[in-house]
Order: C-alpha cells, then sequence, then structure tokens
C-alpha cells in the first residue's frame, strides 16, 4: 500500500514536509529525484515505465504527490494515460490551486485509473480522490496528514472486493496463527532462553 504523510503549515520555515513510501510494483523501473523540468524547475523521481512520478516540488514551492487508489475494478489498468505524467503536469503550475485546476480539466478529458492526489503550496493543501468514475475535491487544514490507497485522515472508503479479500485472508487458519503467537512463543520459537519473572 502506498502511504503518504505530510505536514502542511506545521513548521515555520517549511511549509510543506512530507515522507512517501511507493510500494505497489517494486519490479518498475525508476530514476531517483533529480530536475526533471526546467521551467519552472521540479525535482521528482522519474517512473522509467511510463515517463511521469509519483511525487515531485517545483521552485515555486508547489509539492504533488500521489498514491494509487482502490477501487471495486479487478486491478487491471484501464486509463488511456498515466497517473504519473497527471502529476508532471501538475509540477508544471504556479500554485497548488491552478494544479487542482489543471487536474479537475484533465479528469474531464482523459481517463484516468484511481487515485488520491495531493497538491500543495505555502497557501493551500487540497486532496483530490478520483474512483475512476467522479472526483472529490477538499481542503486540508494545517496539520499532518496520512493518505493511502482508500483515503485520507481516516476517511476511508475500502472497496468490498479487497474487504472481502482481507476477511479470507485473516480465515486463513496457519497464517493467522503464525502472525498472532505471543512473545513468549516467538521468543521460543526463535530459540531463545530469556524469560520473563
Amino acid at each position: 500500500m502506498c502511504t503518504l504523510v505530510f505536514a502542511w503549515q506545521v513548521f515555520t520555515d517549511a511549509p510543506v514536509v512530507a515522507a512517501a513510501n511507493r510500494d505497489e510494483a517494486l519490479g518498475r523501473p525508476s530514476t531517483p529525484p533529480e530536475i526533471v523540468e526546467e521551467s519552472p524547475r521540479v525535482l521528482a523521481p522519474r517512473d522509467e515505465e511510463a515517463g511521469g512520478t509519483w511525487i515531485g516540488y517545483n521552485e515555486r514551492g508547489v509539492f504533488v504527490a500521489i498514491t494509487n487508489r482502490w477501487t471495486g475494478a479487478d486491478g487491471e489498468a484501464t486509463a488511456e494515460r498515466s497517473r504519473g505524467l497527471l502529476v508532471r503536469d501538475a509540477l508544471r503550475q504556479a500554485s497548488a490551486e491552478e494544479a487542482a485546476r489543471l487536474v479537475e480539466r484533465e479528469l474531464d478529458d482523459r481517463r484516468y485509473d484511481g487515485f488520491n492526489l495531493v497538491l500543495a503550496d505555502a497557501n493551500a493543501a487540497l486532496l483530490v480522490e478520483w474512483d475512476g468514475d467522479s472526483r472529490r475535491v477538499r481542503n486540508f487544514d494545517p496539520g499532518v496528514h496520512v493518505v493511502v490507497n482508500v483515503g485520507a485522515d481516516g476517511e476511508y472508503a475500502i472497496p468490498e472486493a479487497r474487504a472481502e479479500a482481507e476477511r479470507r485472508r485473516r480465515r486463513t487458519p496457519g497464517r493467522w496463527r503464525r502472525r498472532s503467537r505471543s512473545n513468549p512463543e516467538r521468543r521460543a520459537a526463535r530459540g531463545s532462553t530469556a524469560r520473563r519473572t
């Protein structure tokens, strides 16, 4: 699951501070962050397969990051355009608000697979949620926020197909028991002789 954690308007010297992981497709080739655009200058990693990115920052102070969004679809990509290219387009904008308007126009004109997209600068922080059919745009309040594949900040929409898969996983006896051993059982399994008194 992709996870983005960011602080907006929390630190006086840095309006946006972020940490993220990208683990949907571990084998997908990418390059480390570098300057990928010159006007404005954009720092971002590059997805070598589709040419886009999943996170970046431009010289005007615009931060953009995306996670895939779990939908009811079977996981097959059906989009005509990569979400990472949408992130690159947004990073060319002068503000988070301008980037959000660009994303809305793109969603009116082209088909993208589901995503959660954060757009932030010193003045605004927005989340665009897209499930492949409908979008929702909301503003973040100052603070620390967590965005994952199913939503943000505790407002999660887990598709029934994903929820059912999780219920099946939990009902798998051997796998569940191995994970639910108590600490003494784990120590014994590792061969530890230390005991609690």
